[in-house]
């Protein structure tokens, strides 16, 4: 009797979840980014970004944020090249600081990938202290992405050649 019931059992299972159809879903972004080696991987910076990196003793930051081109449609927001998507990101990015300057972005493409990049300061009311960012928006086949770092102004020269060879290394 026991061996009916659990036979019976089996077979209801069996038919109800043969009627539902499973459907993958595949999530997250894989991309690489080449960065200098005082730089190493941390968390905290920033929630919204998939890759953060700092040095502590150089003071320096970095971020990346990802948007792939599915759930950019997926909300109705269409860009048309990664011009358009830095566009539409530099205009509020830190709009309200003190002294906010932000150069004219030229374009670069390495490895089929797409690039606008521009130098970006402020005055840190909290710090301080000026701070000088490089910023770079990519677009690949997948996503469009937003690399920032950033450090105080007076070492921008020292770095800002490092910042941009880590932007520019960008794959996915």
């Amino acid at each position: 009797m026991n061996a009916l019931v659990t036979l019976a059992l089996v077979l209801c299972i069996g038919i109800t979840t043969a009627q539902t159809k499973i459907t993958p879903l595949v999530g997250g972004l894989t991309f690489t980014l080449n960065v200098p080696s005082y730089l190493s991987k941390t968390a905290g910076i920033n929630s919204a970004a998939a890759l953060q990196f700092k040095s502590v003793v150089k003071d320096i930051y970095g971020i990346v944020i990802y948007d792939t081109k599915e759930e950019l449609l997926a909300l109705e927001m269409n860009f048309n090249s990664a011009r358009d998507f830095y566009d539409n990101f530099i205009t509020d990015f830190v709009k309200d600081e003190e002294q906010r300057t932000v150069s004219d972005p030229k374009s670069k493409t390495k490895n089929g990938i797409s690039f606008w990049l521009s130098d970006l300061s402020y005055f840190d009311k909290d710090a301080k202290t000026k701070i000088y960012y490089k910023i770079g928006v990519a677009e690949t086949s997948k996503a469009f992405y937003k690399i920032l770092i950033w450090c105080d102004a007076t070492k921008r020269k020292t770095f800002e050649d490092d910042f941009e060879a880590c932007i520019l290394s960008l794959v996915d």
